[in-house]
Protein backbone atom coordinates (compact mmCIF):
# COMPACT_ATOMS: atom_id res chain seq x y z
CA UNK A 1 0.00 0.00 0.00
CA UNK A 2 0.95 3.63 -0.40
CA UNK A 3 2.03 5.26 2.86
CA UNK A 4 -0.41 7.79 4.26
CA UNK A 5 0.06 10.85 6.48
CA UNK A 6 -2.80 12.78 8.05
CA UNK A 7 -2.49 16.15 9.78
CA UNK A 8 -4.83 17.23 12.55
CA UNK A 9 -4.29 20.96 13.19
CA UNK A 10 -5.32 22.17 16.64
CA UNK A 11 -4.95 25.46 18.51
CA UNK A 12 -2.21 23.91 20.66
CA UNK A 13 -0.33 22.39 17.71
CA UNK A 14 -0.69 19.85 14.94
CA UNK A 15 -0.88 16.12 15.50
CA UNK A 16 0.44 14.00 12.65
CA UNK A 17 -0.83 10.46 12.10
CA UNK A 18 1.33 8.09 10.03
CA UNK A 19 0.13 4.93 8.32
CA UNK A 20 3.27 3.63 6.69
CA UNK A 21 3.86 0.16 8.14
CA UNK A 22 4.55 -2.17 5.22
CA UNK A 23 4.17 0.67 2.72
CA UNK A 24 5.60 0.56 -0.78
CA UNK A 25 8.27 3.07 0.24
CA UNK A 26 9.55 0.70 2.92
CA UNK A 27 10.50 -1.73 0.13
CA UNK A 28 12.91 0.73 -1.46
CA UNK A 29 16.50 -0.49 -1.70
CA UNK A 30 19.84 0.57 -3.26
CA UNK A 31 18.59 -0.52 -6.69
CA UNK A 32 16.78 2.82 -6.88
CA UNK A 33 20.17 4.49 -7.35
CA UNK A 34 20.67 2.65 -10.64
CA UNK A 35 17.51 4.01 -12.26
CA UNK A 36 17.79 6.54 -15.07
CA UNK A 37 16.21 9.51 -13.22
CA UNK A 38 18.63 9.20 -10.31
CA UNK A 39 21.69 8.60 -12.49
CA UNK A 40 20.84 11.75 -14.48
CA UNK A 41 20.26 13.93 -11.42
CA UNK A 42 22.57 16.74 -10.37
CA UNK A 43 21.21 16.57 -6.82
CA UNK A 44 19.72 13.74 -4.74
CA UNK A 45 17.77 14.78 -1.63
CA UNK A 46 17.21 12.24 1.14
CA UNK A 47 16.07 12.50 4.73
CA UNK A 48 16.50 10.83 8.09
CA UNK A 49 13.01 9.40 7.84
CA UNK A 50 13.96 6.97 5.06
CA UNK A 51 16.59 4.93 6.95
CA UNK A 52 14.09 4.44 9.78
CA UNK A 53 11.50 2.76 7.55
CA UNK A 54 13.24 -0.58 6.95
CA UNK A 55 16.68 -2.22 6.68
CA UNK A 56 16.57 -1.96 2.87
CA UNK A 57 15.74 1.76 3.12
CA UNK A 58 18.70 2.24 5.44
CA UNK A 59 20.89 0.44 2.91
CA UNK A 60 19.58 2.76 0.19
CA UNK A 61 20.63 5.90 2.07
CA UNK A 62 23.98 4.40 3.07
CA UNK A 63 24.72 3.48 -0.55
CA UNK A 64 23.72 6.95 -1.73
CA UNK A 65 26.28 8.37 0.70
CA UNK A 66 28.79 5.54 0.36
CA UNK A 67 31.31 7.23 -1.91
CA UNK A 68 33.20 10.40 -0.98
CA UNK A 69 31.50 13.57 -2.26
CA UNK A 70 33.94 14.12 -5.12
CA UNK A 71 33.38 10.60 -6.45
CA UNK A 72 29.57 10.65 -6.54
CA UNK A 73 27.73 11.32 -9.81
CA UNK A 74 25.50 13.87 -8.02
CA UNK A 75 25.50 15.98 -4.89
CA UNK A 76 23.55 14.50 -1.98
CA UNK A 77 21.61 16.67 0.45
CA UNK A 78 20.41 15.18 3.73
CA UNK A 79 17.67 16.56 5.97
CA UNK A 80 18.11 15.03 9.44
CA UNK A 81 14.31 15.02 9.97
CA UNK A 82 14.44 13.10 13.24
CA UNK A 83 11.13 11.38 13.96
CA UNK A 84 11.46 9.65 17.36
CA UNK A 85 8.36 7.49 16.77
CA UNK A 86 10.16 5.73 13.91
CA UNK A 87 13.26 4.80 15.91
CA UNK A 88 12.79 1.98 18.38
CA UNK A 89 16.35 0.78 18.98
CA UNK A 90 18.09 3.89 20.35
CA UNK A 91 20.40 4.19 17.36
CA UNK A 92 19.02 7.44 15.93
CA UNK A 93 21.75 9.76 17.35
CA UNK A 94 24.66 7.74 15.98
CA UNK A 95 23.04 6.68 12.69
CA UNK A 96 21.78 10.14 11.78
CA UNK A 97 25.06 11.83 12.68
CA UNK A 98 27.02 9.32 10.59
CA UNK A 99 24.75 9.74 7.57
CA UNK A 100 24.62 13.53 7.86
CA UNK A 101 28.41 13.81 8.02
CA UNK A 102 28.73 11.96 4.70
CA UNK A 103 26.43 14.31 2.77
CA UNK A 104 27.34 17.32 0.65
CA UNK A 105 24.58 19.49 2.15
CA UNK A 106 22.87 18.98 5.52
CA UNK A 107 19.72 20.51 7.04
CA UNK A 108 18.97 20.23 10.74
CA UNK A 109 16.85 22.16 13.20
CA UNK A 110 18.74 23.36 16.25
CA UNK A 111 16.06 21.88 18.51
CA UNK A 112 16.30 18.43 16.92
CA UNK A 113 20.12 18.59 17.01
CA UNK A 114 19.89 19.30 20.74
CA UNK A 115 17.46 16.39 21.21
CA UNK A 116 19.83 14.07 19.34
CA UNK A 117 23.30 15.21 20.32
CA UNK A 118 23.16 17.38 23.43
CA UNK A 119 20.85 19.89 25.09
CA UNK A 120 23.44 22.68 25.17
CA UNK A 121 24.40 22.40 21.52
CA UNK A 122 24.74 25.64 19.52
CA UNK A 123 24.72 26.17 15.76
CA UNK A 124 28.54 26.34 15.83
CA UNK A 125 28.55 23.13 17.84
CA UNK A 126 26.49 21.40 15.17
CA UNK A 127 29.07 22.37 12.57
CA UNK A 128 31.82 20.93 14.79
CA UNK A 129 29.89 17.65 15.03
CA UNK A 130 29.44 17.59 11.23
CA UNK A 131 32.77 18.80 9.81
CA UNK A 132 32.69 16.96 6.47
CA UNK A 133 29.70 18.34 4.49
CA UNK A 134 30.33 21.21 2.09
CA UNK A 135 27.36 23.07 3.58
CA UNK A 136 25.55 22.62 6.91
CA UNK A 137 22.33 24.58 7.47
CA UNK A 138 21.09 24.96 11.04
CA UNK A 139 17.56 26.30 11.41
CA UNK A 140 16.57 28.00 14.65
CA UNK A 141 12.78 28.03 14.43
CA UNK A 142 11.27 31.33 13.39
CA UNK A 143 14.37 33.34 14.36
CA UNK A 144 17.10 32.69 11.81
CA UNK A 145 19.00 30.08 9.81
CA UNK A 146 22.77 29.70 9.62
CA UNK A 147 24.64 28.15 6.71
CA UNK A 148 28.22 27.01 7.30
CA UNK A 149 30.63 26.42 4.44
CA UNK A 150 34.41 26.23 4.17
CA UNK A 151 34.45 29.09 1.67
CA UNK A 152 32.07 31.55 3.32
CA UNK A 153 32.26 30.54 6.97
CA UNK A 154 28.99 31.15 8.83
CA UNK A 155 26.21 33.06 7.05
CA UNK A 156 23.19 34.04 9.14
CA UNK A 157 19.86 35.20 7.65
CA UNK A 158 16.89 36.14 9.86
CA UNK A 159 13.59 34.39 9.22
CA UNK A 160 10.60 36.31 7.86
CA UNK A 161 7.89 36.97 10.41
CA UNK A 162 4.51 35.74 9.27
CA UNK A 163 1.18 34.62 10.72
CA UNK A 164 1.38 30.85 11.20
CA UNK A 165 -1.67 28.88 10.11
CA UNK A 166 -0.04 25.45 10.33
CA UNK A 167 3.66 24.67 10.76
CA UNK A 168 4.10 21.08 9.55
CA UNK A 169 5.86 21.08 6.18
CA UNK A 170 7.72 24.36 6.63
CA UNK A 171 11.05 22.61 7.13
CA UNK A 172 10.72 20.72 3.86
CA UNK A 173 9.65 23.92 2.14
CA UNK A 174 12.73 25.69 3.50
CA UNK A 175 14.99 22.93 2.15
CA UNK A 176 13.30 23.12 -1.25
CA UNK A 177 13.84 26.88 -1.46
CA UNK A 178 17.45 26.67 -0.31
CA UNK A 179 18.33 23.90 -2.76
CA UNK A 180 16.59 25.72 -5.61
CA UNK A 181 18.73 28.72 -4.78
CA UNK A 182 21.94 26.72 -4.93
CA UNK A 183 20.92 25.12 -8.23
CA UNK A 184 20.33 28.61 -9.63
CA UNK A 185 23.79 29.73 -8.46
CA UNK A 186 22.60 31.95 -5.64
CA UNK A 187 25.01 32.85 -2.86
CA UNK A 188 24.48 31.26 0.53
CA UNK A 189 22.67 34.42 1.59
CA UNK A 190 20.37 34.21 -1.43
CA UNK A 191 19.73 30.50 -0.90
CA UNK A 192 18.87 31.10 2.77
CA UNK A 193 16.50 33.89 1.79
CA UNK A 194 14.78 31.63 -0.73
CA UNK A 195 14.46 29.02 1.99
CA UNK A 196 12.74 31.51 4.26
CA UNK A 197 10.47 32.77 1.47
CA UNK A 198 9.39 29.23 0.62
CA UNK A 199 8.88 28.33 4.29
CA UNK A 200 6.53 31.31 4.68
CA UNK A 201 4.39 29.99 1.82
CA UNK A 202 3.93 26.72 3.76
CA UNK A 203 3.33 28.37 7.14
CA UNK A 204 0.38 30.36 5.79
CA UNK A 205 -1.71 27.36 4.69
CA UNK A 206 -2.99 24.14 6.21
CA UNK A 207 -1.34 22.08 3.46
CA UNK A 208 2.39 21.42 3.21
CA UNK A 209 3.00 24.00 0.49
CA UNK A 210 1.36 27.26 -0.48
CA UNK A 211 1.59 29.82 -3.25
CA UNK A 212 4.94 31.53 -3.63
CA UNK A 213 5.27 35.25 -4.35
CA UNK A 214 5.57 36.00 -8.06
CA UNK A 215 9.01 35.92 -9.63
CA UNK A 216 9.37 39.69 -9.57
CA UNK A 217 8.62 39.84 -5.86
CA UNK A 218 11.15 37.11 -5.16
CA UNK A 219 13.81 38.96 -7.15
CA UNK A 220 13.14 42.14 -5.18
CA UNK A 221 13.42 40.30 -1.89
CA UNK A 222 16.70 38.70 -2.95
CA UNK A 223 18.07 42.11 -3.97
CA UNK A 224 17.45 43.74 -0.58
CA UNK A 225 20.44 44.89 1.42
CA UNK A 226 21.09 43.14 4.73
CA UNK A 227 19.48 46.01 6.63
CA UNK A 228 16.45 46.07 4.32
CA UNK A 229 16.01 42.31 4.70
CA UNK A 230 16.22 42.63 8.48
CA UNK A 231 13.52 45.31 8.52
CA UNK A 232 11.34 43.20 6.23
CA UNK A 233 11.97 40.11 8.36
CA UNK A 234 10.81 42.03 11.43
CA UNK A 235 7.70 43.21 9.63
CA UNK A 236 8.79 46.86 9.71
CA UNK A 237 8.54 47.29 5.94
CA UNK A 238 5.32 45.49 5.14
CA UNK A 239 4.31 41.97 4.17
CA UNK A 240 7.28 39.96 2.79
CA UNK A 241 5.03 38.48 0.12
CA UNK A 242 4.43 42.00 -1.12
CA UNK A 243 7.86 41.71 -2.63
CA UNK A 244 9.31 45.09 -1.69
CA UNK A 245 10.18 47.05 1.46
CA UNK A 246 7.06 49.12 0.82
CA UNK A 247 4.93 45.98 0.82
Amino acid sequence: PTGLLLKSPRPDGTRVHYYRSGSAASALDPGLLDTAPVRAASLLHVSGITPALSPSCRDLVRHALGKPPGERPYAVSFDVNHRPALWHDGTAPSVLRDLADRADIVFVGLDEAQDLWGAGLTADGVRELLPQPRIVVVKDGGDFATAFSREAGAVVVPALRTPVVEAVGAGDAFAAGFLAGLLHDETLTGALRLGHITAVSALRVTGDHGTLPDAGAVRRLLALSADEWLRTARGEDGDPEGGSPAG
